[in-house]
């Protein structure tokens, strides 16, 4: 068995933890409060590495990052709900959009985008940039922003 597998079971037969999802790169578990992210992506460790233990308005929190190998390792975040589908839509129908205001702070990407997007990935931008996480390294969909239990939005993969 190799190391993601054996961390994917240690979850999966706990019968505390439960199975949120599985994306490309990973699996997400939750019990109360708290999610672990198993992950394979060397990309995503660096930067829970660089946001851990830190506060932004609208990234989620990170904290216990443990690199397990060079590309496999895990990190806890808060457990946060999901968008409703119109914002999530509204993420994917601008992604390219918003990537691109990202990576090049240019205002004219977020013409045509609704208010509330366009304050909440102008604070993504600032945000990366305080936590010292490139801009052209954001996976920026609707299953990747989240609510908290304020009603903030927060991008959970960066």
């Amino acid at each position: 068995m190799d190391g993601y597998t054996d961390l994917v079971d240690k979850y999966r037969f706990d019968s505390e933890w439960n199975f949120v999802g599985r994306g490309q790169n990973g699996s997400v578990y939750h019990k109360g409060d708290v999610t672990v992210k198993i992950t394979t992506d060397e990309v995503e460790l660096e930067h829970a590495e660089k946001a851990e233990g830190k506060s932004f308005p609208s990234l989620n929190p990170v904290s216990n990052v443990k690199i397990h190998s060079p590309n496999l390792g895990t990190y806890e975040a808060p457990y946060l709900s999901p968008v409703p589908s119109q914002v999530k839509d509204a993420i994917n129908k601008y992604a390219r959009e918003i990537t691109e205001y990202i990576e090049v702070k240019d205002d004219s990407h977020l013409q045509g985008l609704p208010p509330l997007l366009q304050k909440v990935f102008q604070q993504v931008r600032r945000d990366l940039q305080k936590a010292g996480i490139p801009l052209d390294e954001t996976d920026i969909q609707g299953d990747n922003v989240m609510v908290d239990s304020k009603g903030k939005l927060k991008l959970i993969d960066y």
